[in-house]
C-alpha cells in the first residue's frame, strides 16, 4: 500500500487534480486488513462485489462525488489490458476521461445543437451507415417531420456545402459538373440527396480517435447552418468508426456482420453500443456471415447494452432508373462474394441482363481496367461511392453511354435474436424515437 499511496500523492501534486475516492479491484496478496484501506489512504474506498461491475460502482462513485476523470494505478495479473479497454468505456460512457501512466482517453467534445439529433454511428468502414441514414430519412420524410442529413467524410468540403435534395435534380449530368469543380461528387451527402430526396450538409474530418473523435472537423459549422433551415431533426452520419461530435438525443449504430467479432466486443466499439439504443446489423446473409456468428454478434451486443434493440438486415440494390430489357454493367463496393446472389437479383427483379461487374469502386486502376467491358453494355448502373463519378460515370459519358444510380435498400433477415423482425417494425421504432426526441426527449451521453 505504500506505493499506492505515493503514486495518490503524486496525483493529488498535479495541476487541477485531487483525488476525491478510490475503487480497489482486488490483488490482496501484498496488503492486511482491508477495512485499513480507508484510513491509510485518506480516501473513501469503493470495493467491487459479486452483484457490481466495474461500470455500476464508476456510475456510483460519479453521482456521489463529481468526478470528472478515472485514473488506472491497476495493472497485470489483477486487470489486463482487455480490462482496462471495457473500464474506459464504462469512463468514456460516464462523461470522464481514463487516463494510466502512458495513456489516456478523452471524452469526445459533444457540441450543442439547437436542433434535435437523430447520430447514425458505425464500427467500422463499409457496414452501411449512408444506406441507413438515408432510409432513416426517408421513412421520416413521410410523415409531419423534416429531416436534414450531415454528413463528416474525408472528402468533404472545406467549407460546409448545403444540398437541397428535396428540390435540386441530382443526376449523372450535374454530378460530373460537380467533379469537373475540383469537388467530391460521390461524397455521403451526394449520395444521401440522390437517395433520400432530402436537405444534406457535407461536412469533412480528418483522423479519428479510438472512442470516435475526429481530429479536425468542420461539424459545428454545418450545426449551425443546419439550425438555420426549417426542419424538425438533423440526421448526423458518422463516418467509419468516428462519432459526429454533436451531441443527440438518439444514437443508431450500425454494425457489419461480416466484420470480426472483436470489432464489436473489443477496444472502444462497446463505448459506441452503450451510447445506443438501436443496433442495426448489416449483411446478416451467407457467404459474409454464418448464423452462428451473427447469434455471437446478437449475445455480445446485448451483454454490452442489455436495453439496446436490434435489427438483423441486409441489403439489395435498389435502380433509380429503367433498366428494363437493358445490358448493364455494375459497378458497387460490395463484397466480391456477394455479387452472384446481387446479380440474380438484378435480372430478375429488373427484367435486365448483367453483362460485366466491378466491385472496384474504391480502386481507380482496377476499376478503370473493369470499366472496358462497359464497351459492350447499354447503360452503367453504380452506387455512388468513392471513383463512381470521376472514373466510372465519366468513363460512361465518353463511351456515350446512359449512367444510372443506385441506392443500397435496407431488408429485414428475420432472427430469433433480431427483436425488430419487419420492415413495419423498424419504421415504427424509428417514428417512435423521431417523436420522443422532436418533443424534448432526454439527451444523451451524459
Amino acid at each position: 500500500m505504500p506505493v499506492t499511496k505515493a503514486a495518490i500523492e503524486k496525483l493529488n501534486n498535479l495541476p487541477d487534480q485531487e483525488v476525491v475516492a478510490a475503487l480497489f479491484l482486488g490483488g490482496t496478496e501484498k496488503i492486511g486488513d482491508l477495512n485499513e484501506i480507508e484510513q491509510y489512504l485518506n480516501l473513501p474506498i469503493y470495493f467491487l462485489d459479486k452483484k457490481s461491475n466495474f461500470e455500476a460502482v464508476l456510475h456510483k462513485i460519479i453521482k456521489q462525488r463529481k468526478i470528472s476523470s478515472v485514473f488506472d494505478l491497476s495493472g497485470e495479473p489483477v486487470v489486463t489490458s482487455l480490462d482496462r479497454m471495457d473500464f474506459a468505456c464504462a469512463a468514456l460512457f460516464e462523461g470522464c476521461s481514463y487516463k494510466g501512466a502512458d495513456f489516456q482517453f478523452i471524452p469526445i467534445d459533444f457540441i450543442e445543437a439547437r436542433k434535435p439529433v437523430i447520430s447514425v454511428i458505425g464500427t467500422g468502414k463499409r457496414v452501411g451507415k449512408t444506406a441507413v441514414a438515408g432510409y432513416i430519412a426517408r421513412v421520416i420524410k413521410e410523415t409531419k417531420w423534416t429531416p436534414c442529413i450531415l454528413t463528416m467524410g474525408r472528402g468533404g468540403p472545406e467549407t460546409p456545402e448545403l444540398i437541397r435534395g428535396d428540390q435540386l435534380i441530382v443526376n449523372a449530368e450535374s454530378l460530373l459538373k460537380v467533379a469537373r469543380q475540383g469537388k467530391h461528387a460521390a461524397s455521403d451527402y451526394w449520395e444521401d440527396a440522390l437517395t433520400s430526396r432530402v436537405i444534406t450538409i457535407g461536412c469533412r474530418r480528418c483522423a479519428g480517435g479510438l472512442a470516435g473523435a475526429p481530429f479536425l472537423d468542420n461539424v459545428e459549422e454545418g450545426v449551425r447552418t443546419a439550425e438555420k433551415l426549417t426542419i424538425d431533426l438533423i440526421i448526423a452520419e458518422g463516418s467509419g468508426p468516428s462519432i459526429p461530435p454533436v451531441m443527440a438525443q438518439s444514437f443508431i449504430i450500425v454494425i457489419g456482420a461480416q466484420q470480426p467479432l472483436s470489432n464489436v466486443k473489443d477496444v472502444l466499439n462497446p463505448y459506441r453500443i452503450k451510447l445506443s439504443e438501436l443496433a442495426i446489423i448489416t449483411n446478416c446473409e451467407t457467404p459474409l456471415a454464418t448464423d452462428d456468428k451473427i447469434q455471437e454478434i446478437c449475445t455480445t451486443i446485448k451483454e454490452i447494452n442489455p436495453k439496446i434493440k436490434i435489427c438483423c438486415t441486409t441489403f439489395r440494390p435498389k435502380v433509380l432508373g429503367d433498366i428494363q430489357n437493358k445490358t448493364v454493367f455494375y459497378a458497387t463496393t460490395m463484397p466480391i462474394e456477394m455479387m452472384k446472389t446481387v446479380v440474380n437479383y438484378l435480372e430478375q427483379n429488373y427484367n435486365c441482363n448483367i453483362l460485366g461487374t466491378s466491385v472496384h469502386l474504391s480502386d481507380r486502376a482496377k476499376l478503370k481496367e473493369d470499366l472496358k467491358k462497359l464497351t459492350h453494355a447499354d447503360v452503367l448502373v453504380t452506387e455512388l461511392k468513392a471513383s463512381a463519378v470521376d472514373v466510372a460515370t465519366k468513363t460512361a459519358f465518353q463511351m456515350g453511354k446512359p449512367t444510372i444510380y443506385c441506392d443500397n435498400e435496407l431488408q429485414i433477415v428475420e432472427y430469433a435474436d433480431g427483436e425488430i423482425n419487419s420492415i413495419q417494425e423498424l419504421d415504427s421504432y424509428l417514428i417512435e424515437i423521431t417523436k420522443r426526441i422532436v418533443k424534448g426527449g432526454s439527451t444523451t451521453p451524459p
